[in-house]
C-alpha cells in the first residue's frame, strides 16, 4: 500500500514515518497541494494523508480538484483547523475521515486500520 503525505512541515512527515514504521506501507511526500496533485495523477497512489494549511495550494482545494478531476483515492484531513465548518466542508468535498493535530500514533494507526484494512 502506497500512502502520500502532504503537509509542509517536515516534522509531520517525520511523525508518520515513526507511526507507520511498523506497517507494511510506502510513504512518498509532498509539501503542498501542487506536488501532491502531480504525484496523484501518476496513480498507485492508495490514500492521501492531507494537510489543509500550506503555501502554493491548500488541502480543501487540493481535495476539490482531486474530487473534480475524478481522483476517488481515500483522503484523510491532517490539520489544526478544528471549526466544525471546515471539518463538515471537508467531510462533504470527500474526505473520508478529519484528525486534528496534534495528534498521538495510536489515532492515525487507528484510523488507517478502520479505513484501510491495515494491521499496525
Amino acid at each position: 500500500m502506497k500512502i502520500l503525505v502532504v503537509d509542509d512541515s517536515k516534522s509531520v512527515h517525520n511523525f508518520v514515518k515513526i507511526c507507520l514504521n511498523d506497517a507494511n506501507v510506502e510513504l512518498e511526500f509532498a509539501n503542498d497541494g501542487v506536488e501532491a496533485l502531480e504525484r496523484a495523477a501518476t496513480g498507485g497512489i492508495d490514500l492521501i494523508l492531507l494537510d489543509w494549511e500550506m503555501p502554493n495550494k491548500n488541502g480543501i482545494d487540493t481535495l476539490i480538484e482531486l474530487r473534480g478531476a475524478g481522483n476517488e483515492t481515500p483522503v484523510i484531513m491532517l490539520t489544526s483547523r478544528n471549526d466544525p465548518e471546515d471539518i463538515a466542508k471537508a467531510i462533504q468535498n470527500g474526505a473520508q475521515d478529519y484528525i486534528m493535530k496534534p495528534f498521538p500514533q495510536d489515532i492515525l494507526t487507528q484510523k488507517l486500520e478502520m479505513l484501510m484494512g491495515l494491521e499496525i
